[in-house]
C-alpha cells in the first residue's frame, strides 16, 4: 500500500470509523431495540456511550482530505 493511499485510508476512516467506535454503535442499537421491544421509550442516543464531546459540525470527504494532505 503506497503512502498517499494510506493517508486515504485514514481520512475515510476519521468520516466513517472502524474498529470500537462502530462496536459500540451496534450494540447501542439493539439495546435500543431490546429496550424497545419491552415498551420502553428509549432512542439509540440513550443507549449509546459518549466517551468524549462530540463535533457539532459536518465534515466533508473532500475538506478532511484537504486538512489531512494540508491543501
Amino acid at each position: 500500500m503506497s503512502a498517499s493511499e494510506f493517508y486515504y485510508w485514514v481520512a475515510f476512516d476519521k468520516l466513517n470509523p472502524i474498529g470500537d467506535e462502530r462496536h459500540d454503535w451496534h450494540a447501542a442499537q439493539i439495546s435500543s431495540s431490546i429496550y424497545r421491544s419491552q415498551g420502553a421509550k428509549v432512542s439509540f442516543d440513550d443507549c449509546l456511550i459518549k466517551f468524549r464531546e462530540e463535533k457539532k459540525e459536518p465534515v466533508s470527504l473532500f475538506a478532511a482530505l484537504s486538512n489531512l494532505l494540508g491543501k
